[in-house]
């Protein structure tokens, strides 16, 4: 994995949001849980679309959309409840009229908390990749600047820990697309990680988010069987742990996903029972 680039910078005419955190997305850390940060995030790309004419429902007129198909996000300081939040978003390009990158950066407080680059498609109604109308295009013009993309933080490689959970995904928490919403992949993959640190004897809640990546192959429908299985594949300089999850029902992956993680007052590594990496590997 790539170095952590810089976050901060934002090009002129960025479009600049104001944004809330409700008091049910925090954990009993007193912090929100990473999935909800995702969710902030999507909800900063979604009023940045209304403010340029194209509220959800001029999608469904139109018979198009977005589906995003890979998303990275890093945390650089919890939330903190009631902390004024501003989300800063803007596109980086948009290629073939089909495929864009989205940048969002969220400021609590006037510190920056967290960032994401997302990668949208945009489909017709029967889900198939098609080119933006010239409408659209016009009213989504890429910004020069922003510096690099983001990436997760370098790691030694390691051969650790697997696990694995499965459950039934729920009828009532998909989106208008009958699909999982993207953050629900982080949040499963959260479960999983903090089922694995309970059974082993350790406090799920004290898992701190560092930085995740997602990337989608296709969408889960309410009501199928899924099943998440994570290892433990790597620790950075800082001690974090990276895990690798492949998410997908019976033996089809629908997604895979990386989370960085570190474990608040432990080892997290130790807890899933992995070893460090050998000296002269790092």
């Amino acid at each position: 994995m790539g170095a952590m680039n810089a976050l901060s910078d934002v090009p002129d005419g960025a479009t600049e949001i104001t944004l809330d955190l409700q008091r049910h997305c925090y954990s009993p850390r007193e912090a929100p849980r990473a999935g909800d940060v995702w969710r902030l995030c999507q909800a900063a790309a979604v009023r940045d679309s209304v403010a340029r004419g194209w509220p959800p429902q001029r999608y469904t007129e139109e018979g198009t959309g977005f589906v995003v198909y890979g998303a990275v996000a890093v945390h650089t300081r919890p939330i903190r409840y009631g902390e004024p939040l501003v989300a800063r978003t803007w596109l980086r390009d948009f290629r073939r009229g089909i495929l864009s990158r989205r940048e969002v950066r969220i400021y609590a407080a006037g510190e920056l908390a967290a960032a994401a680059t997302q990668r949208w498609a945009h489909i017709s109604a029967d889900m198939t990749p098609s080119r933006a109308s010239a409408d659209l295009l016009a009213a989504f013009q890429p910004l020069p600047g922003g510096g690099a993309e983001l990436r997760l933080p370098d790691w030694e490689a390691v051969d650790g820990p697997r696990f694995e959970q499965t459950f039934r995904s729920w009828h009532t928490r998909v989106d208008p697309l009958n699909h999982a919403n993207h953050p629900s992949y982080v949040d499963w993959c959260e479960e999983a990680t903090a089922a694995a640190v309970f059974d082993a004897g350790g406090d799920p809640h004290a898992l701190t988010p560092v930085a995740e990546r997602v990337s989608w192959k296709s969408g889960i429908a309410g009501g199928e069987v899924v099943t998440v299985r994570g290892q433990v594949v790597g620790v950075t300089a800082a001690g974090d742990v990276g895990l690798e999850f492949w998410i997908g029902v019976g033996e089809e992956r629908r997604a895979s996903a990386w989370t960085v993680r570190r474990l608040a007052g432990g080892d997290l590594l130790a807890r899933l029972g992995g070893s460090p990496p050998a000296l002269d590997a790092i």
